[in-house]
C-alpha cells in the first residue's frame, strides 16, 4: 500500500530561456469546500 500527496505535472522538455507555469483549482463541494490555490512558478532553463 502507498500513498502520495501534492501537484504532479510532468511538461516536454523546455527551450532554453524563461518560461512561466501557472496553475490552480478549488473544491466546491465536500469536506475541502472553500479550499483554493493558485501557484506560479517562473522557470529558467539553461543549455
Amino acid at each position: 500500500m502507498s500513498i502520495s500527496d501534492g501537484y504532479w505535472v510532468m511538461l516536454k522538455p523546455l527551450s532554453p530561456g524563461q518560461h512561466t507555469i501557472r496553475f490552480g483549482g478549488s473544491f466546491v463541494r465536500g469536506p475541502g469546500t472553500g479550499f483554493m490555490v493558485d501557484t506560479t512558478y517562473v522557470v529558467t532553463v539553461s543549455q
